[in-house]
């Protein structure tokens, strides 16, 4: 994709996602718990894939560094995210790993916060992979976990099947928060916490 293309495309998608956003209406569940993590220094924000969209529009007030993979569907994320004035890490689980953590604990040691979506880049759909743990462990910082629920909604027809809130929906966040590992035997506990935690949201 041409770089000209992909600037209309990605401004085009950020300004209709703006757009409809400004219909929403939010409620924030725990929203102190971000905020009072935030006070202590740089946190881990992570999601699911399926909540990308909410969770992009509704943080952008927070100094995000996002991830974004190294194909032509991370090109485009990138560039989307970035029109939100996120900081652009490229890299996922299954290309670029090792690159993306060490450019990641850079921008936690220059003060950003990564956002990560835990359940990618290909799924399986709700099930968190240990990257946030690990990171959280390496960075010494803690997780805070959100999740969101919205009426009315469309789901696309994608792996992780995105959440696509309609104008004038009520879009409810929640979050959580959960320290970071202190050894390595603990990482796979953090992790089967976060998956709790994000998957309390499919009762709601």
């Amino acid at each position: 994709m041409g770089p000209l293309l992909l600037s209309s495309l990605t401004w085009g998608l950020s300004a209709l996602v703006r757009g409809v956003a400004r219909t929403w209406r939010v409620r924030r569940e725990g929203a102190t718990i971000l905020e009072d993590a935030l006070r202590e220094g740089p946190v881990i924000l992570t999601f699911l894939h399926e909540d990308m969209v909410p969770m992009v529009v509704l943080h952008r007030h927070v100094r995000i560094a996002g991830m974004a993979s190294p194909s032509r569907d991370g090109e485009i994320l990138a560039g989307v995210i970035a029109r939100f004035g996120f900081r652009v890490i490229r890299g996922s689980s299954s290309r670029g790993g090792m690159r993306a953590a060490r450019d990641t604990l850079r921008a936690m040691e220059e003060g950003w916060n990564p956002a990560l979506a835990v359940d990618g880049p290909h799924g399986p759909r709700g099930v968190p992979h240990p990257g946030a743990a690990t990171l959280a462990h390496l960075a010494h910082r803690p997780i805070v976990w959100a999740s969101a629920v919205a009426r009315p909604a469309s789901r696309a027809r994608s792996w992780d099947r995105t959440l696509l809130p309609w104008p004038f929906a009520r879009v409810d966040i929640r979050y959580g928060r959960l320290e970071a590992p202190s050894r390595d035997s603990d990482i796979a506990g953090v992790t089967a916490a976060l998956a709790e935690g994000l998957g309390d949201r499919r009762a709601r």
